[in-house]
């Protein structure tokens, strides 16, 4: 029986003999919380399992591997190099055992190299399930800067559904007026996503244009309050550190003297 289950038991029948919760909670050395919890379930704790979601860093590149052993390449020397080329910055042994499995598979190893290509494994899905914050960060970053597998799971997003497809290139748009510093085009750009684009990305444009100047100007002027900001955090930091027993001439004092040292 697990122990979960057997201390289940024996916190209802102690409650069954009058027992306080206090003192079933130090019998069983758990918490008083468990043991209301223990009171309150009809039925005893199921087995707890735990997702193993642990990735390792040849993971993303099984599927390439998979792909190119299907297409006849054996060589685990030359596919090892072929994922370098992608990204994969980590041994050449994890890449070797993992094609030793397939190898294995083959129903010949001696002969792996003469085994005619064939599908030994089926080949994995390129698009899974996106999160919310998965397809924000494809939606968001240049195409320049996606991954092979990356910009095939984003055109498969576009051509699921036209929004789909539109609200990216609205999203492209107004990522190259920040990088760019294209303020000129905001105007249409606002136009434009009130016309064609998706709700949210319409409440997103009507609150920047309730202060288009400053936008506009944020979009074209190379000038930044970074810095002021940056003096902001500087001084909330020093503030903060007195725990809240820092008048202001005590301040004054730390800013001074620190920045003359």
């Amino acid at each position: 029986m697990a122990p979960q289950i057997e201390r289940y038991h024996q916190a209802k029948e102690m409650a069954t003999r009058g027992m306080r919760v206090a003192d079933i909670a130090r019998a069983l050395q758990i918490a008083r919380p468990t043991v209301y919890l223990y009171l309150k379930m009809p039925h005893p704790p199921g087995r707890r399992y735990c997702a193993n979601t642990r990735t390792r860093p040849l993971d993303r590149f099984k599927p390439y591997l998979i792909h190119r052993w299907n297409e006849g390449i054996r060589n685990a020397s030359q596919l090892c190099k072929e994922i370098q080329l992608q990204g994969y910055a980590h041994s050449f042994s994890s890449v070797s055992r993992f094609i030793a499995l397939l190898r294995a598979d083959s129903g010949d190893r001696a002969k792996f190299k003469q085994v005619a290509a064939r599908a030994l494994y089926p080949e994995p899905p390129v698009c899974t399930r996106l999160t919310t914050r998965q397809a924000a960060r494809l939606f968001s970053l240049p195409p320049e800067r996606l991954s092979a597998r990356e910009d095939v799971t984003l055109q498969r997003v576009r051509q699921a559904d036209p929004i789909f497809a539109q609200t990216y290139d609205d999203v492209q748009w107004f990522r190259t007026m920040v990088r760019e510093r294209k303020g000129d085009q905001f105007a249409d750009w606002c136009r434009h996503v009130q016309a064609h684009s998706t709700g949210e990305l319409q409440r997103f444009a009507a609150n920047l244009c309730k202060d288009e100047a400053a936008v506009v100007a944020g979009l074209t002027q190379v000038w930044s309050q970074g810095q002021v900001e940056g003096q902001v955090n500087r001084l909330k930091l020093i503030k903060r550190s007195a725990y809240g027993q820092m008048g202001f001439a005590t301040l004054r004092q730390r800013v001074l003297l620190g920045h003359a040292s």
